[in-house]
């Protein structure tokens, strides 16, 4: 996808070389530099530019996906401890007496315990990182939505609009990536509670049950990352987002088409 939207450089670069049309500078083009300067050294500018915005395009890819996948490692050890708390049985254990069972069950318990907290760590490192990254992603994000929505009310060539709207389409990826991540998180973190109730632990010892009663305590309060606890990393900020997006653009649709209409 952002390859794609890089064909916002490498088109016009090759309808100038098939067709002979003049080729701008694809960033900017350095007004504080003479006019002479400037079309002597055109293509070695040019290069910059279009090498630097492809680096640049990478540096985000970068940093967007770490972020992910911090929040999909979370996940993913959720996903396990889930599952480790709900294998808490004795089936495997019918060669021990009762308490073997019990030690051994406790055992079990005890690691899963460790597992959550450690989890619960690293969530906390993960919100710490979270809250300046996301902060800036999820506000840039929602303004590029209207402003990309909005550029497409104007007359501009073909070329352009291609890269308005992979560029509108990465944008919008990009904060639709964390919410899902975040939501899907939050919904793991809150399966620990169902997770202790699909154990073994009717049967279990007083000690046992006391424990997982403390987990349970513990789980009822679901992980929730967020950006300085204003923005909600979850699909529903995500959907706010491109509802705001949508609903500027139809104001601006309107507003435009009146004034067209009242020339």
């Amino acid at each position: 996808m952002c390859h794609m939207a890089y064909i916002h450089v490498a088109l016009p670069f090759l309808i100038h070389l098939i067709f002979g049309k003049n080729l701008d500078l694809p960033i900017c083009n350095y007004y504080f530099l003479s006019d002479e300067f400037r079309e002597n050294s055109f293509w070695l500018i040019w290069w910059y530019q279009a090498v630097s915005s492809y680096f640049h395009m990478f540096y985000n890819i970068t940093i967007d996906t770490f972020i992910s996948g911090l929040l999909l490692m979370g996940i993913a050890q959720f996903k396990a401890l889930n599952s480790s708390l709900i294998n808490i049985k004795e089936t495997s254990l019918d060669h021990l007496n009762c308490i073997e069972k019990d030690d051994h069950l406790q055992k079990q318990l005890l690691k899963c315990l460790k597992h959550y907290d450690l989890l619960l760590q690293y969530c906390s490192l993960i919100q710490e990182l979270c809250n300046p990254a996301m902060f800036v992603q999820f506000g840039i994000g929602a303004a590029s939505n209207c402003v990309t929505l909005a550029a497409l009310l104007l007359p501009l060539p073909t070329y352009e609009q291609i890269f308005i709207v992979f560029y509108g389409s990465v944008m919008a990826i990009e904060i639709f990536m964390p919410g899902y991540l975040g939501s899907q998180l939050r919904h793991e973190s809150e399966q620990v509670i169902r997770a202790v109730y699909q154990s073994d632990w009717i049967d279990r010892s007083e000690t046992f049950k006391r424990t997982l009663k403390l987990l349970v305590e513990r789980a009822q309060k679901p992980v929730i990352m967020t950006a300085y606890s204003i923005i909600s990393l979850s699909l529903s900020t995500f959907i706010s987002i491109m509802k705001t997006a949508y609903s500027s653009y139809t104001l601006l649709r309107a507003v435009h088409t009146r004034n067209n209409d009242d020339q």
